[in-house]
Formats: C-alpha cells, structure tokens, sequence
C-alpha cells in the first residue's frame, strides 16, 4: 500500500477507531483492491516489506480476506471503524452500532436479549456480544421473510 497513514488506521487499540478515509485513499484503495483480488483468487502469498527495510513478512489469507474487506469499503468512501470482539462498549456506542435509540439499548440489555456488566452505575457491553444480537435479528429477519414469502405463494398472490 502506497498511503503510509493506512498503517495508522489499522492501529487497534481498547476503543473503537472510525477512520473516514480522505479522497486520496478512496483512489489508492481502489486500485489497490483489484490486485488483492487477483491475489486471492490465485490462491498467491503475499508479502509485506516496509520502506528501506530488507525485512519481509509473509500475509496471511485470513489476514488477505480482512484487509480486502475493509479496502473494498474504503474503495466506496465508507468509513470504516475496527473494535476488537473483547472491547467493552457503553450503551451509546452499542446504540450506534446496531442504529437505534440508546433507550433501545437499555431495554434489550433489561430484557437479558444483549448480555452486559455493570461498571459502577454503567452498563458495558462487549462488542461480540453487539455482534451475536446483530446476527440473531438478521437471521430472524431472514426467517419472517422466508415465512412471509411461503405464504404468499400459498395463497397464490403472484408472488414467484
């Protein structure tokens, strides 16, 4: 990679890190990703040597496929945030991962839908467990729209 501050967004540390990629890095990211691709599908190592250094480290393909995953983001100007699974999140964080209220939030983690400690008088919520609730409401969702759509065909509305 061509951009030296993308070294600096893959930086993660305890909290969450949004980086909002500038201009010249959706362009770089871009042309970068088709290579990475052609990489990938190659099944070709990969390899990553700093500037005015002799030392060469070999790039896993998990590693390949996260890092392509994250520059086809940058390649649409999205901003892109890394949380490690064990990073604990405060109710607006959550809120703002799964787009909803913070009240929201506060009732999920009432109901025990989203598991959480208690910090003092704050609740904290670990990231994969943000990700675990995510995951159940989209293969719930799945589920309705599969019901839903067997329905349909029964009752022979003209869905096909």
């Amino acid at each position: 990679m061509n951009n030296s501050t993308w070294i600096n967004a893959l930086h993660v540390g305890g909290e969450p890190e949004t980086i909002q990629p500038t201009q010249v890095e959706v362009l770089a990211a871009q042309k970068e990703i088709v290579l990475l691709e052609e990489y990938l599908s190659q099944n070709r190592q990969v390899y990553l040597q700093a500037k005015n250094s002799e030392e060469i480290m070999p790039v896993s393909h998990a590693i390949l496929k996260l890092l392509t995953s994250i520059l086809k983001r940058i390649s649409r100007g999205e901003a892109v945030t890394l949380i490690p699974d064990e990073a604990e999140l405060t109710t607006q964080q959550a809120a703002k991962l799964l787009n909803v209220s913070r009240p929201f939030v506060v009732k999920m983690l009432q109901e025990g839908k989203i598991p959480f400690r208690m910090v003092g008088a704050h609740r904290r919520i670990l990231a994969k467990d943000i990700q675990s609730y995510k995951a159940q409401i989209a293969k719930d969702r799945q589920k309705v729209l599969a019901e839903l759509s067997a329905e349909g065909q029964d009752l022979k509305m003209g869905y096909d």
